[in-house]
């Protein structure tokens, strides 16, 4: 059973977690398939703009595939939350959230650059900006704006509801959050409010 699947923006490459611990990528180009077995249960995949890597989020691990250099590199401190881990537009940053950290990684070389620790709520979703800020969806209906340079968090005034699905336009001047009884609200991301 497939359990999530990302397709890369070129169109090349399709990658899926499947039930237990198979991760199967698919050349498009070459025809070629590849399945890498890991330890532990995947929960989700994201590919970067550039299609070169994708990122795996397990049990309690992350892994940064290169489509390129055919490499793994695992970084065991995040476990997963449920929150896809998400890269920015240009594919040289990667956050995950691990419940109220959020951690930024450089990619490729999967560093961490960045934490941001924001107490006494769990992140329920990610979205970088094409500006490379972040969006962040916590509980208690909370949403907020993150400057990953310099770490300042700016709240939206208004609460959503819980959800873990988030669209933004491509200029970055609006989001839409989706909750799970039908109710999609619009916020302006410059002004941190409701549309």
């Amino acid at each position: 059973r497939i359990v999530d699947a990302d397709i890369s923006a070129d169109g090349r490459y399709v990658v899926t977690t499947e039930k237990g611990a198979i991760l199967r990528f698919y050349d498009r180009e070459s025809a070629g398939e590849k399945d890498i077995e890991l330890k532990e249960e995947i929960r989700s995949v994201d590919i970067s703009p550039d299609s070169d890597h994708a990122a795996v989020s397990g049990d309690t691990e992350m892994l940064l595939v290169s489509f390129k250099k055919d490499e793994v590199k695992s970084n065991k401190c995040m476990r997963d939350s449920g929150v896809r881990p998400v890269f920015s537009s240009d594919g040289k940053k990667l956050a995950a959230a691990c419940g109220g950290t959020i951690t930024i990684f450089s990619v490729p070389d999967f560093l961490v650059s960045g934490e941001i620790k924001i107490e006494g709520r769990t992140a329920l979703f990610l979205k970088f900006l094409p500006d490379s800020t972040l969006l962040a969806g916590f509980d208690k209906g909370i949403l907020s704006h993150i400057d990953t340079l310099d770490n300042s968090i700016m709240n939206f005034s208004g609460r959503f509801d819980a959800t873990n699905k988030v669209a933004v336009s491509s200029d970055g001047v609006f989001a839409a959050t989706v909750a799970a009884h039908n109710n999609v609200r619009i916020w302006n991301v410059r002004e941190h409010k409701l549309f």
